[in-house]
Order: C-alpha cells, then structure tokens, then sequence
C-alpha cells in the first residue's frame, strides 16, 4: 500500500504597518514511501508417501508469506518444473514416471492483495530417483532369482531370494517394496520387504509369522494381502510397513481357510473372492476400516469360479463362468446385477479403461474370440475374429484409440468402430504378421511383430502412420522375439535372444544405436530367461 503524507507549508506576509495574512489553503503533497514487496520465506517441498522421492509419490509444496506492511495475501502463485518445463501450477503435484531420475523445482512468487503486489520467485528442489523394476531371472546355479534393475548394467542386481511358484510382483509401500520369498530351510514362502538392495532385502523376522503371502494390493495408504499364520487357514491380512502393523485384517471363514483372491479396488472400497462355510466361494467388499462382508452369493452350492475383476468408475466387474455372464456390482447386493451381452460371456479378459469406457476380449468356448466396448451400462460388439486365422490379444490404449492383434494383423479401435490399420505409408520392404508384446513409448506404440512369409520376429515402432523397424537385433533370418517391454526411466527394457548371448535383457530409446544388451546374466551362450512381467495367478 502507498502511504501519502502530508506536509503544510504557511508563508507569513510582512507589511509596511505591520500586519499580516496567510496564504490562502495549502495544496496537499504527496511524499511516497518505500513499500516492500511480498516474501514467500521456507519454500520447501514434502513428499507426501514419505521417505525418499520417487515416481508416482505425491509431493506438496510449502511455503510461508509474509508483508513487512501487513499486506494481505492474494493469488499466491505456483510451478513445479521439470528439465525447465513447466508441469503444474497448483500447490501439490504427483510425479510421473518419465520424470524418474530427474530433479524437481517448485517455484513459489509471493502476491499481495495491496501495495506492492508481486514478490520474487524463491524455489525448491529435490532429486526424484531413479525407478527400479523388479524381474525374475536364471543364474548359473539357481532358478527363479529375484533381480532388480534401475535401466543400467551397474543397478542391475540379483537380490539373491528365491521366489516361490507364481510369485507376486514387489508391491510398493513407502520406500520399500513387499512380495513373497521362498525359504528352502521351511520350505515356505513368507512376507519379504525389499528397498532394492541385497543388505535391503529381508525376511519379515518378529512379529506375525505370515506364510505362502500373494495377492498384494495396496489400498488407503497400506497393503492388504491372504496369507495364513500358525492359527489361521489364508486370510485376509493388512501391513502398514512394519513388523508391528502386519496383522490379521479379516477372517473370513473361522477355523477354516477363506483363500481371499483376485484383491482388486474400485472407487473407495476393495473387493475379494472368499470362502465362507457352505457358501463357497463368494464376493465381498470392504471400505478398509470398519465394514467387511460378503454380499453376493450363488443360488448353488456349487462353488463359482469369479473371474476377471476390475474397477471401472468406482463399480466393480466380474464374470462368473457358471451363468456364462458379465456382472456389475457396487458392494451391495442391490445393486449387482448382470449386464446385457448379445451372448455368454465365460472368459472376458484384458479390460482397458479409455475414456468414459472400457474394452475388453471376450473368447467364450464355442465362439471366436471378440473385441467389445462398454460404458458400464450398454455393451458393443467391435471386432469378431476368425479363430482359424489367429487370436486377438494386446489391448492397448495409443492417441487415444485401442490397438490390438486381430487374425495376425494390427488392428485399432474406438468406442464405435474397430478396423485394421493401414499400413501403405510403412517404409517397409514386406507387411508384417503377428503384432504383439505392445508398449507405447515416445508417443509411439512400440511392439514385436514378423515380416510376412518369415519367421524374423523383431522389433518395430508405429507413429500413428506408419510403421518402421526399430532394429533387427540379430541381424538375419533368425528371430530375436523381443518381448516384455517395459518403461523404465525414459527408456524401455525387454528380453531378447540375439543368439549370441541367448535370451537376457536388453534396453532402448526407440533408435537402432540406441538398442544394445542391458546385462548378460547368464554369462555365454545361455538365456538367463529374464521375465520382466511374473505376476502371481491368484491377483
């Protein structure tokens, strides 16, 4: 606020009989003053999971005002930078994982409301680290090696823990990851917590001993998993990354085992398969912190083989192979029902959300497999394939269309409409068959796929346009089947035989130079089999 002050000035008149008069009223003047501009003091920047900063963590931002003049705050202004790049303006922001390994800088700029208004920017930063995957891999000795790398030769390290059959894939919590570790002294498996290295990398020792763990899956701010102790058959069990918070969440069939599978979320509440008694297998929801139930049962003994469950809009769906449907449920019994489907529908799989839908294949026994799209309520057919001519797999979400493999051709789809790609624009000397393994990176759809009349499986990119190899990694007839690629801090890691050193793991930027070997596990011409993508069959 500019402050005026005024100043009076009075002149007095002499005169030859010694009278006087003023002058006529003083004009005021105003004198500026200094008035300072506003401060944004102890900027700081708190991640909100805790701990160190890593890809997907929410962080916020903090800061203090202050006006040596009391100049109230006005619209404060905010940036979270990235590389120079501005990527929001609101106070909190969450990291995404193209910007793994990167650095940070939330940039704050005092406002008044009055005076001098606008402040100087005063910033924070923090270093965002590296993401790490985790895989499982052969050694010379053992099978089934835990490893984990953060894209480079040097972080790429065997954590040297068995993992048992179907292993579930670390599941992050705070700074460290939880999954299921095979003890050959038990011979069983028990809950590990790993922060990605080998000192790291221990068993859960005091506390609740949790045998045969899966299925984690992490819901308001802790992990929720089935496993059993020295009392209790598997049940549902909760960790918050301690010892002591590893405890027994719900027993669903006491004296008995209820095997919670297929944990999945949907808008605020979590759902599960479970045991109950005579009830069989049956569907229950829990909002995590008071109410678990099971609130839909089967007009028959017989237990039923829930299949595929997914989230969409804050509703659950599931298929339930014995009445050969597609349900829709919001945790209550009300309000689960059936949806409408032209037809049985026993194996649905491979839902994808885009958009206000989802799409999802559908290879019901007795009928070509077929791509459909739902927006919860009405459900279309897209795309019957011939099953003579080969499967459709690899839903995937690229520019805002779903592509997918169609009887061995590349084929893109929308809410109304699915069709084959066109492919006349490739700078390729021969089409190409048997697209699959999709992954998108650098707004490309990234993908493994073999020339027409070959067997050459190698690795190809497409723009939206046109398709073009990115590299043939051996580098004649012989295939390298590249396969499961994976994003990992700007680059993508896969597996691949180039014959030489057999099938390890391998890296790209999306160039041909930029392709090369990431690590040789298994030394000479050995695979070490490095599976980027195990998941445990019961999730």
């Amino acid at each position: 606020m500019k402050k005026i002050i005024f100043a009076t000035s009075v002149s007095i008149l002499l005169s030859a009989c010694g009278g006087g008069s003023s002058d006529p009223t003083p004009t005021p003047v105003p004198v500026p003053e200094n008035n300072s501009a506003p401060v944004a003091s102890a900027v700081t920047i708190t991640d909100v999971n805790g701990g160190e900063t890593w890809a997907g963590d929410i962080l916020s931002g903090e800061y203090s005002y202050a006006d040596a003049e009391s100049d109230a705050e006005g619209v404060t202004t905010f940036r979270w930078l990235v590389d120079g790049n501005v990527v929001s303006t609101t106070e909190s922001y969450t990291l995404t994982k193209a910007e793994a390994g990167k650095s940070i800088t939330f940039d704050v700029t005092a406002v008044a409301t009055t005076g001098t208004k606008l402040g100087q920017a005063v910033t924070s930063e923090v270093a965002i680290k590296r993401d790490l995957h985790f895989f499982t891999a052969n050694t010379l000795t053992l099978s089934n090696q835990l490893f984990v790398t953060d894209g480079t030769e040097a972080g790429t390290v065997n954590l040297e823990v068995t993992l048992p059959n179907n292993p579930g894939k670390p599941v992050k919590l705070g700074d460290k990851w939880y999954f299921a570790s095979f003890n050959s002294d038990s011979r069983a498996s028990f809950v590990t917590a790993t922060d990605g290295t080998i000192a790291g990398t221990k068993e859960f020792s005091e506390g609740p001993k949790v045998s045969t763990p899966y299925a984690f899956t992490p819901f308001k701010g802790e992990l929720y998993f089935s496993g059993s102790d020295a009392e209790h058959g598997a049940e549902l069990w909760k960790t918050d990354g301690t010892e002591a918070g590893t405890k027994m969440f719900f027993e669903t069939d006491a004296g008995s085992s209820g095997a919670p599978a297929m944990l999945t979320v949907a808008g605020d509440q979590m759902y599960f398969s479970a045991y109950q008694g005579t009830e069989g297998r049956t569907l229950w929801v829990t909002n995590g912190v008071d109410t678990t139930e099971s609130f839909h049962k089967w007009e028959w003994n017989t237990v039923s083989d829930i299949k595929s469950l997914f989230g969409f809009n804050d509703s659950l769906y599931f298929v339930d192979p014995y009445r050969g449907k597609l349900w829709k449920t919001d945790g209550t019994s009300a309000g689960t029902a059936k949806l409408d489907l032209e037809r049985q529908s026993i194996h649905a799989h491979g839902f994808i959300a885009m958009g206000d839908n989802f799409f999802f294949i559908d290879s019901t026994g007795g009928s070509n497999a077929s791509v459909w799209v739902s927006d919860g309520i009405t459900n279309t057919l897209l795309r019957e394939t011939d099953s003579t001519k080969g499967d459709t797999d690899g839903l995937t979400v690229f520019n805002d269309k779903v592509y997918f493999t169609s009887e061995q051709e590349l084929y893109e789809a929308t809410p109304t409409l699915a069709k084959k790609v066109d492919l006349s624009a490739s700078n390729l000397a021969s089409g190409f068959l048997k697209p699959n393994n999709f992954s998108v990176f650098n707004n490309k759809l990234i993908f493994s796929a073999s020339h027409t009349g070959t067997q050459n499986h190698e690795f190809f990119q497409y723009d939206g346009t046109a398709v073009s190899l990115i590299k043939d990694i051996t580098g004649d007839s012989n295939s390298s089947s590249p396969a499961h690629f994976t994003l990992l801090n700007n680059e993508i890691i896969f597996s691949a035989d180039d014959k030489i050193a057999g099938r390890e793991l391998w890296k790209t930027d999306g160039t041909e130079a930029g392709t090369a070997l990431l690590k040789d596990i298994k030394e000479g011409v050995s695979s070490s089999y490095p599976n980027l993508s195990f998941d445990d069959s019961e999730k």
